[in-house]
């Protein structure tokens, strides 16, 4: 019984295609908009959180005769914490290749806070001059420390090789900077919220103080515009396309019942219950939300993350809706008037 109600259902779809594709792009539209709103919403929220310290130096001197002390300290302070990138004239003429150097634990099992970052068409060159050297792989890199320092590995540098330099305690020195390139240096220096409560982002400074570079610390405030966005005007589009299309729906359903009112009445006379029509009229519902869940996970690549919770929450919150709204006007119908005996 119940398997033919199923069947009954998958008809009244094909009988009912042109509104079924059209409520179909309908919840797909809310389901985009709430999804991918809610997802921004999330990641706002985090980085609301996230105090973000950077630096802007200027050298008062082109000769910087403190250049060596400023270097050193700056170097011990690295060693504590911190995160850097930047890059040495010195170390790529030697090399013969461009190479990225990172400074900080960017690596997840590793203490090591050196890497060299190449591109890997010019992996083999560089294996040829330095024997001792070790691919990083991607899965060992911590990609939030890399955002901090303004590298995004999901999206840039997908041609970028990541290697562990041999020499764990590698000194500024080494790579022989000059004024210009120390000044990049300091720029793009990162302190994560735990350093920055324990002060590292002072040591920091004093490092540099009363030296031949000047600098400006900037805290970036806390910028809610998106949040407020979000909250404001995209969630209250979603409500009123939503409350659109309850109405559409609850429009669509009465109509539904208005034109198979008398096959309805035939199939209660053959022993059927409004429990087998909601069964049947269910099918629509769950079609829509199968259809929905899968082109949402399809634009997210399948991927098991918060958009795809998200997608699950929405078709639950859509199916009980639809179903409410099926069930209010199915025990609102009297589909008994006209037959003896009633239901």
């Amino acid at each position: 019984m119940v398997i033919d109600n199923i069947k009954l259902g998958f008809r009244d779809i094909k009988r009912n295609t042109r509104i079924f594709i059209l409520f179909g792009l309908l919840i797909l539209s809310i389901s985009v908009i709430l999804s991918f709103s809610t997802y921004a919403l999330n990641l706002a929220l985090k980085e609301s959180k996230d105090t973000e310290v950077s630096y802007f130096a200027i050298p008062v001197s082109y000769e910087m005769k403190d250049f060596i002390k400023v270097e050193d300290r700056v170097d011990k302070l690295l060693k504590k914490g911190g995160y850097t990138k930047f890059v040495s004239e010195y170390v790529n003429e030697e090399k013969g290749i461009f190479i990225q150097i990172f400074i900080g634990k960017f690596q997840k099992s590793s203490e090591n806070r050196v890497l060299f970052a190449i591109n890997s068409e010019d992996l083999e060159l560089f294996k040829q001059k330095e024997k001792t050297l070790k691919v990083v792989s991607a899965d060992e890199l911590d990609k939030i420390k890399f955002k901090t320092v303004g590298v995004d590995l999901e999206i840039d540098d997908d041609n970028l090789v990541f290697l562990e330099v041999a020499k764990k305690e590698t000194s500024l020195s080494d790579f022989k900077l000059n004024p210009a390139e120390l000044k990049d240096l300091i720029e793009g220096t990162k302190f994560t919220d735990k350093e920055l409560k324990n002060g590292l982002d002072e040591e920091f400074e004093k490092a540099i103080l009363n030296s031949d570079i000047v600098f400006k610390k900037h805290i970036n405030s806390v910028n809610m515009t998106d949040v407020d966005f979000i909250l404001k005007y995209i969630y209250f589009y979603v409500f009123l396309l939503l409350l659109a299309f309850l109405l559409s729906f609850g429009i669509f359903i009465k109509n539904l019942y208005k034109r198979l009112l008398r096959e309805y009445k035939i199939h209660i006379i053959c022993g059927a219950t409004k429990k087998s029509i909601f069964i049947r009229n269910s099918v629509f519902v769950l079609s829509l939300a199968v259809f929905n869940f899968m082109i949402i996970n399809f634009l997210n690549r399948f991927n098991y993350d918060i958009i795809f919770f998200i997608n699950i929450g929405i078709n639950i919150v859509f199916i009980l809706t639809l179903e409410f709204v099926i069930l209010n006007m199915l025990i609102r119908e009297d589909l008994s008037t006209t037959l003896m005996g009633g239901e």
